[in-house]
């Protein structure tokens, strides 16, 4: 995944994205991105490491984390999981909550840094992971029992977990946001050229030096390191599904040369590129 603003659509009937997952390729860095819905995440087995604007938390076993519209975030799975994931359209919040959400309130939810007041979440939460991987998951009947839980957890969640918010705040956010759409999007679709930080901020008509603090104060991670972790994710994607040699990996998503993509990797997975596939290929 480029890092960038995802849009998301519903892949079912429901009004929400209700879906658990099990990581596949173990430390693999979902980049950073950002998106409009809420997004609740429930460790159900193992753990998941999440970064929120530029925090970093670890979720295990029961830990639930909410990431409200438009925060920048990635994830990253240190070892074999189960996931349970609600994603709620923000138009289903503001209809939902006569459009006060995300205007006047936002929820506050994360285990790591305060418990939650109300067991009735977990009790809900564990009900909508035994709805997902039932066999008839998506019967009439069970999608039923879906939405119940969901409007019965978010009852509770505004009930015990919101705070307020300045709609100016949001408003300033969400418009730097735009901006920000647009330079993701000029970088994904040149990183596997040369590219530089003069090259984009000309291209935007900034000075190299504003560019630089607003890249940073946005996305949390310098603009070099930003471009990288494009590079990275899609040459780890290259190196598991195809059996292209790792120098012309490396030079086809950009890197200037292989040491450069093996330092990189090495780095952010531990072991080498080629110690990677092996290890891949025996599963």
């Amino acid at each position: 995944m480029s890092i960038n603003h995802e849009i998301i659509t519903n892949k079912n009937n429901l009004p929400v994205n209700i879906f658990s997952f099990s990581a596949q390729n173990l430390d693999r860095y979902i980049p950073k991105h950002w998106h409009q819905n809420t997004e609740l995440l429930f460790c159900i087995e193992g753990s998941l490491r999440v970064w929120e604007g530029s925090s970093e938390y670890l979720l295990r076993s029961n830990d639930v984390i909410v990431i409200n519209p438009n925060q920048i975030h990635a994830t990253q799975s240190p070892k074999k999981n189960l996931i349970l994931v609600i994603q709620f359209p923000l138009d289903f919040m503001k209809m939902i909550s006569a459009g006060e959400y995300n205007r006047s309130w936002l929820f506050n939810v994360n285990t790591l840094e305060k418990s939650l007041k109300s067991k009735l979440i977990f009790e809900y939460l564990n009900n909508l992971v035994k709805e997902v991987n039932c066999e008839s998951s998506d019967s009439v009947e069970n999608n039923l029992k879906k939405m119940a839980n969901v409007y019965n957890l978010l009852a509770q969640l505004v009930i015990t977990s919101v705070i307020e918010v300045d709609d100016a705040i949001i408003k300033k956010n969400d418009k730097n946001l735009n901006h920000l759409s647009k330079v993701v999007t000029y970088i994904n679709e040149n990183y596997k050229r040369e590219i530089s930080l003069d090259d984009v901020s000309a291209e935007f008509n900034y000075s190299k030096e504003y560019f630089s603090r607003y890249f940073k104060k946005y996305l949390g991670i310098n603009f070099t390191d930003y471009v990288n972790a494009i590079r990275l994710d899609d040459a780890f994607k290259r190196l598991i599904n195809s059996d292209q040699k790792l120098l012309e990996i490396s030079l086809d998503v950009g890197f200037v040369n292989y040491r450069n993509f093996y330092n990189l990797f090495k780095k952010t997975y531990q072991v080498s590129p080629r110690e990677y596939r092996k290890l891949y290929q025996k599963k």
